[in-house]
């Protein structure tokens, strides 16, 4: 009989209760933890897991059956969670959730399982790879006596080598950040069989492919999964900036609403948003607002062989035919709190038959 997996797991909070210096860590400082902890802290493996949100993750295998992880965020005034999933998404994975009040009034740590088909079981040698990370509402904690958990307000999933201590492939959702790797080619066409390393919930083998801007080797495949549900897969090369893929009413950019993804080459900086773009101003390009349905965890990024592919997928009878698509300057991506999204540096905007599955360019602009 194989000996069951444990976890021993401590979340902590950069605050001026636990560090000199509030809300600073990183992988190139030491640990330095005024609260004991059961297990050596001096050669824990560490990652910057969430960019945007400052979610360090240090672990190590303990012994044959018991791996420790520590888990260190901002203080925000709010709980943090990390989740272990078989599949990367929320539904089925178990999750430990932390949270301590700003002044320190309340304050927890408990398991929860989030629901799903199959029973909370499985027999593993070593943790799920794929890590869910979550930050909830400000001020919002579990309390006694049923300690209910509000809904997350930011969350993403996050593929983690614990061999290689490294970040794979993530998942996000519409107002979250993301990470992945970036190496190989850049190779990807119609012609080429679509082989992703990370499950999607429908069939990518039935998939209408257009190479929509070869200038920019961008790849669109897409299918009606049903009679009011679309589903979207956009590939281009990573050139460390961000992509994107609007709905136009008209073909132009104003009163257009956008997906938006990325992913730096380094795999340290990532998410996906949708954007409404009300003018030609910055601020005018208004982040999570838009007219496009996107269906609850539909979307994710991800970065293999160089290249970026961004899913989603729509709730509509039959999606805008005029499409824009744009690339970001170079090394320049949203960030919080505002996630402004810069000027891009190209773009074109065509219109898409998706019966037949062609296109033909309204027009294109190159700003220089």
């Amino acid at each position: 009989m194989k000996a069951p997996l444990q976890l021993l797991f401590i979340i902590t909070f950069l605050g001026s209760f636990l560090r000199a210096r509030p809300e600073t860590d990183s992988c190139t400082s030491n640990l330095n933890l005024k609260a004991p902890t059961p297990f050596d802290t001096t050669n824990l493996h560490c990652l910057s897991v969430w960019d945007a949100q400052g979610f360090i993750l240090r672990y190590v295998q303990t012994s044959t059956n018991i791996w420790s992880f520590i888990l260190s965020t901002p203080d925000t005034n709010s709980y943090i969670a990390i989740g272990f999933s078989a599949s990367g998404s929320m539904v089925g994975s178990s999750a430990i959730v932390g949270w301590v009040a700003s002044r320190g009034a309340s304050g927890g740590i408990k398991q929860y399982y989030l629901g799903g088909v199959t029973a909370n079981q499985l027999e593993t040698t070593e943790p799920l790879s794929w890590l869910i990370l979550a930050t909830g509402s400000t001020g919002l904690f579990p309390a006694a006596p049923n300690y209910s958990l509000t809904k997350h307000l930011d969350k993403f999933s996050t593929r983690i080598d614990y061999s290689k201590a490294n970040n794979g492939s993530s998942q996000v959702n519409g107002n979250s950040s993301s990470q992945g790797d970036g190496n190989s080619s850049q190779g990807d066409s119609c012609d080429s069989k679509l082989n992703l390393s990370i499950p999607l919930n429908f069939d990518i083998t039935k998939l209408n492919c257009l190479s929509v801007w070869n200038a920019q080797g961008y790849i669109l495949r897409y299918s009606q999964t049903s009679s009011n549900i679309w589903s979207f897969i956009l590939s281009a090369p990573n050139q460390n900036s961000y992509i994107s893929i609007g709905f136009s009413p008209n073909g132009g950019m104003v009163g257009s609403s956008a997906i938006v993804g990325w992913i730096s080459s380094n795999g340290a900086i990532g998410g996906m948003k949708q954007y409404y773009l009300a003018g030609y101003a910055p601020n005018q390009v208004v982040p999570d607002r838009g007219n496009l349905a996107i269906i609850n965890n539909s979307t994710l990024i991800t970065s293999q062989s160089s290249r970026l592919y961004m899913v989603f997928q729509l709730q509509t009878n039959q999606p805008l035919s005029r499409l824009i698509y744009a690339v970001g300057p170079n090394g320049v991506f949203p960030t919080v709190p505002s996630f402004a999204l810069m000027q891009h540096q190209d773009k074109v905007s065509v219109t898409v038959n998706y019966a037949t599955g062609s296109t033909w360019p309204i027009f294109t602009v190159k700003i220089t």
